[in-house]
């Protein structure tokens, strides 16, 4: 099943139809397609029906070369004024591309001479002229990410020609995602999720994305011979979910920032800016905590009462112990959120720069910009964590005090249940930390002691409540929490 459109290069009035009857999984008439050409196209209901196809239907427009752009606004419109049956407003962006993708070839040095990876072209820049709605082929069941003992590599092969390369930068890391060239919706994903930028003199990862193989593979493995982490994602479609992909690229780099004796954590950073000082809140909490909920209410708040706040990073960010302080820094320039769990209005608000992904007929999860690279590559420093329990009745504010209760309340047996062994979490499952457990415990003790020696405190906000609505209950314990923090 065809899930986009990609054409490549000078693009004809002509050569368009074309393309689109090529991928048309239905008999149609060649000549009824190209009276679109026309002034005053045939509005048989064939024709009806394959403009509807291809109406709401992801489309790139691929530059790979110099070229110069032709003018398809004539076809646009007489596609819509030919499908369009009532007295509704006209929409020609229906049939436009979605997006015009760069292309260009770097010359990179790669370890592994028997795959073509110097050959493939990389995504240079992208552009969205609509707002896309992306299909994924599987819906999202998270997955056990295993890490291999053995060269994931060995005795590969793929044709050069079927892929392109997307170099994204996390920090100080850089890593180079290679996806084949009918998933090009992945691409876009990615970057609206990740900084893109020309790959480095030094790669930090390479994931190999959507290899067709018989055998579904979803590892990674430390390569100690060149110190970089590969990570393999092959099968047929089972794993063609862009959150599968994401996944794989925070476990990447949280076992990155674990070799250096940083600690991922699973959670959002927000600075609130008053009295002439900075406030770093951590918010951590399992998924339905209400995190993103809780947020959201708080900024609002913060921006009626004048308080002025800054965006740190959100779902994925890693702790640092610089100068006897507990610094974080975030991983992604944008968020990813399911439909469910964000309030419409804030979709509303930035739809002109949302990325939709959708299952089937159902829009599952929206790609949201959330801030700069600059900004959240920074170190931030951290005042305040607060764990967001949404499970017991209590209410309100409680600072932790001593080790043994933070330990309890942060290293707590919550992992997602395909992954319950009897070992213990740590902020919620941060992706990589599993699979490193014995390396990384140590220093979660560590961290936690330093917070409670240095004055960084701890807390449990309880967010629960029978008695309020959803609306109601996000505004009242943003109120709680902002009046707790300006007293501090």
């Amino acid at each position: 099943m065809v899930y986009e459109v990609a054409m490549y290069n000078d693009i004809s009035a002509k050569n368009y139809l074309l393309h689109l009857l090529h991928v048309y999984p239905y008999d149609i008439e060649q000549e009824l397609v190209l009276s679109l050409l026309c002034e005053s196209s045939d509005s048989r209901i064939a024709l009806l029906h394959f403009l509807e196809y291809f109406a709401h239907f992801p489309k790139f427009h691929i530059i790979t070369k110099t070229y110069k752009p032709t003018k398809l606004s004539p076809l646009y419109t007489n596609m819509s004024l030919t499908l369009q049956t009532n007295k509704s407003n006209l929409h020609t962006h229906l049939f436009q591309f979605d997006a015009t993708i760069f292309m260009k070839h770097y010359k990179i040095q790669t370890p592994y001479a028997h795959l073509p990876l110097d050959q493939i072209p990389f995504l240079e820049k992208l552009y969205l002229h609509t707002i896309p709605i992306l299909p994924m082929e599987t819906s999202y069941q998270p997955l056990f990410i295993h890490k291999s003992n053995s060269f994931l590599y060995h005795n590969l092969s793929i044709d050069a020609k079927q892929f392109f390369a997307v170099s994204i930068h996390i920090g100080d890391k850089n890593g180079i995602v290679y996806i084949p060239k009918n998933q090009f919706r992945i691409g876009v994903a990615l970057a609206s999720l990740y900084e893109i930028a020309p790959p480095s003199s030094h790669i930090d990862f390479y994931i190999l994305y959507g290899l067709s193989h018989q055998e579904t593979t979803y590892s990674y493995y430390y390569d100690q011979t060149n110190d970089l982490y590969i990570g393999l994602m092959s099968g047929f479609s089972t794993l063609h979910n862009f959150a599968y992909l994401k996944d794989m690229v925070t476990t990447l780099y949280n076992s990155l920032s674990i070799a250096k004796k940083d600690l991922p954590v699973h959670g959002s950073m927000l600075q609130l800016h008053f009295y002439e000082k900075t406030v770093g809140l951590l918010f951590i909490g399992k998924n339905e905590t209400l995190k993103t909920e809780m947020i959201d209410a708080l900024t609002n708040l913060c921006a009626q009462k004048q308080i002025a706040y800054t965006k740190v990073f959100d779902d994925n960010g890693t702790l640092h112990y610089l100068d006897n302080d507990i610094y974080a820094t975030g991983t992604q320039i944008g968020t990813y959120v399911s439909t469910p769990e964000l309030p419409p209005q804030h979709v509303y608000e930035n739809l002109a720069s949302s990325v939709f992904l959708k299952v089937k007929n159902q829009i599952t999860h929206v790609l949201l910009p959330y801030t700069t690279f600059d900004q959240t590559c920074k170190f931030h420093k951290v005042d305040c964590i607060i764990y967001l329990n949404h499970d017991n009745k209590q209410q309100g504010l409680q600072y932790i005090h001593d080790l043994i209760k933070a330990k309890s309340l942060f290293k707590a047996d919550n992992q997602p249940s395909y992954q319950k062994k009897g070992q213990l979490s740590f902020f919620d499952y941060p992706f990589g930390y599993m699979l490193q457990q014995e390396l990384v415990d140590p220093f979660i003790d560590e961290f936690l002691n330093l917070m409670l020696i240095h004055n960084i405190k701890l807390a449990v906000f309880y967010t629960k409540s029978r008695s309020t609505s959803q609306n109601t209950l996000y505004i009242k314990l943003a109120n709680t929490l902002l009046k707790e923090i300006l007293e501090w």
